[in-house]
This record gives structure tokens, sequence and C-alpha cells, in this order.
């Protein structure tokens, strides 16, 4: 074989660094393209686990009020806890701080005595709830609240639903009460930047917030009403909703 057939067989088999350069420049290109559909998939599917998650607790609540000659559970806003909050959290108040203890555990399939480390105790947090961004209660200076859900102050048995229906204190709100509960708002995902008890106060809404997570990840926090979480109504479906219907009294008060 002559030299030169010899140096045209024996040609290089390598890339050289521009080539290298312009392939990793495409796969850089397109991660950056497909990253923001990933991220966004992830989100959809977090919402949709947080959807069930808050359907879940509104069907359970509805099974309490069954068994419980129609009686609301608590606010869980305490102090104190009250042995028929709707969940136990405040570790401060014993013995109601193990949600397998709670009034609601029953009908979750929550294994008694399994306690808050329970993978069905999951049930109470949404997945894309950043709990280290639960705040202490600046009134009562109790823990931070570790779920991501509360309920409607004005619909279960608590001094405010007494007050707003004119009864005394010894009244029990019943589910029974409700007009409309297809229309009549039960649970929020509440936002982490107000979020610190069980208890959900409609129209204080600077300071107990429609979460926006799963649509706009902390953004503008508190100004959009337009902005979209998740809710539960009193008839058990759940779904989006906006921060502006969230507090238009037709979709959380009992009795209107």
């Amino acid at each position: 074989m002559s030299p030169r057939l010899a140096h045209r067989t024996f040609r290089r088999v390598g890339f050289t660094l521009v080539e290298l350069l312009v392939v990793i420049g495409i796969i850089a290109l397109l991660i950056s393209m497909l990253l923001p559909a990933l991220n966004r998939a992830r989100e959809n599917a977090k919402q949709v686990q947080c959807l069930s998650n808050i359907r879940q607790l509104g069907m359970a609540v509805v099974m309490y009020t069954n068994e419980n000659r129609q009686l609301m559970p608590g606010g869980a806003e305490g102090p104190p806890q009250m042995l028929w909050d709707w969940v136990y959290w405040d570790p401060t108040t014993t013995p109601y701080r193990d949600t397998s203890q709670g009034p609601l555990a029953p009908y979750l399939s929550i294994p008694r005595g399994s306690g808050n480390s329970s993978n069905a105790a999951g049930v109470f947090k949404c997945p894309s709830d950043l709990a280290e961004w639960h705040t202490v209660n600046p009134l009562s200076g109790r823990p931070p609240y570790p779920f991501s859900y509360s309920m409607n102050s004005y619909c279960c048995d608590n001094g405010r639903a007494y007050a707003h229906l004119g009864n005394g204190s010894s009244k029990n709100f019943k589910i029974g009460l409700i007009r409309r509960p297809a229309q009549k708002i039960m649970l929020i995902d509440e936002s982490e930047a107000t979020i610190n008890d069980g208890l959900w106060v409609p129209e204080a809404y600077d300071y107990d917030q429609l979460a926006d997570r799963h649509v706009r990840r902390h953004k503008n926090e508190l100004d959009n009403d337009g902005t979209q979480g998740n809710v539960c109504f009193f008839d058990g479906h759940a779904q989006l909703v906006t921060r502006l219907d969230a507090r238009n009294p037709d979709f959380w008060d009992p009795i209107r």
C-alpha cells in the first residue's frame, strides 16, 4: 500500500473541539426548551394530587357528620385544641397532636396510632406546599401549622359560626344548615404566606389567602385576584377557583 493510500485509510475517527461544542450547545438548547414543559407537567401532577387530597378530606367531613348527628367538626384554630377538631396539629396541646387520633382518621384509612409520620397522613399536605415557609402565629405564638388545608370558619364548630347564625355558643353548627352546598366552600388549600392554623377566615383575605402555588409559583403572592387555588365544596366536589371567588360571600356564607 502506498504512503498516500495509507494516509487516506487511517484518517482521524474522533471529533474536533468545535464539533463537540456544537453538539453540547444543541443538547443544552433542547434541555432549555424541554425543562419548562417538564416542570409544568410535574406541577400539574402535584395539583391533581392536591385536588384529590382536599376532596378526600371533604368527603371525610361529610361522613363524619353523617355519624355525628350532622354536627360539623371543629375548625382546629385553638388554643386550646378541641377533641372534635378536624385535624390535630398543635404540638403544645396534649394529647391532640396526632392526626391518626383525629375524628377524620377513620374515614381516611389512617391507622390509629400511626402518628403524623404515617404515609396516610400525607392527605393533609399539598405536595407542592413549602412547609418551611409556614410561620409562627403572631397572635398566639404557637408553632407553625404543618399542614396545607384550612376549613371555612363560618361552616364549622367555632364561635365565629355561632355569632354569624345569631346563636349562643352552646349551639353546634350542623351541615344541614348550609344552603346550596355545591356552591359553598368547605376547605381551601391555603397559601404558605398566610396559613397558621386549620381555620380559614374568608373575609380576612390579607391574612387567610387561597394558595396560588399550582398556577403561579410564589410570584406576587397576595396581589392577584384572578389567580386560582384548590378548594372543596360541601357536596364533596373539588376544583380550582379564583381568589376573588373564594372571598365572595356567595361561595363561603353558609346561610346566604
